[in-house]
């Protein structure tokens, strides 16, 4: 069973899918899954997802009609196995040892959701911007839960989205953020990390 499953919602990323997995695919830590949500793309996504699936066995593919990100995001959440889940768009990337730090912080102090930081970059991968945490402490600190509110940059136990059935909402604006507002309700073990490996591409 893997450690960690990477949910990638793809939709018409014919230009980044290829850069966005390979940087997953190449991460320090290796006990991962790669679920890629091709959803419905009509430019050459699904193509590429299916030569890259053959690339290599922790890569499993699910296909769905277009219906949006939320759903694309829930079918992955279902379809996962890991002991713990984040998010990566198909646009955006990874530095190599992103997951194995968020990954190290979650197992050496039991926590339920880790929050990292992210690195905005544009097309050439120039850096725009960095947000890096500042430190997280229960009834005092809560901002960073609020002000990153991508689950992007947020790693979670599974078991929570088994528990209470989290679903992302189809239509909402900022999907995100009822999900990082329950998260932060719920998860009696939260920290940050001071790092921003995750690379925000903006077009």
């Amino acid at each position: 069973m893997p450690e960690v499953s990477i949910i990638i919602p793809v939709y018409n990323n014919e230009k980044y899918i290829e850069k966005c997995i390979h940087s997953v695919l190449n991460q320090t830590f290796g006990e991962l899954e790669i679920i890629a949500v091709n959803d419905g793309s009509t430019d050459e996504s699904g193509k590429i997802l299916k030569n890259l699936e053959r690339e290599d066995v922790r890569i499993i593919l699910l296909e769905q009609n277009n219906q949006g990100v939320a759903a694309a995001r829930n079918l992955g959440v279902k379809k996962s196995t890991g002991k713990y889940i984040t998010f990566v768009d198909g646009d955006d990337y990874l530095k190599n040892d992103y997951i194995e730090k968020m990954y190290d912080l979650a197992e050496k102090e039991s926590l339920d959701m880790v929050i990292s930081g992210l690195t905005y970059v544009d097309e050439s991968g120039k850096e725009l911007n960095k947000i890096i945490p500042g430190v997280y402490k229960r009834l005092e600190n809560e901002e960073w839960t609020f002000r990153i509110s991508a689950v992007c940059s947020h790693l979670y136990r599974r078991e929570l989205w088994t528990k209470y059935d989290v679903k992302f909402q189809s239509g909402e604006r900022g999907e995100d953020m009822p999900i990082s507002l329950f998260f932060s309700a719920v998860c009696p073990r939260i920290n940050t990390i001071q790092e921003c490996g995750y690379y925000y591409v903006q077009h």
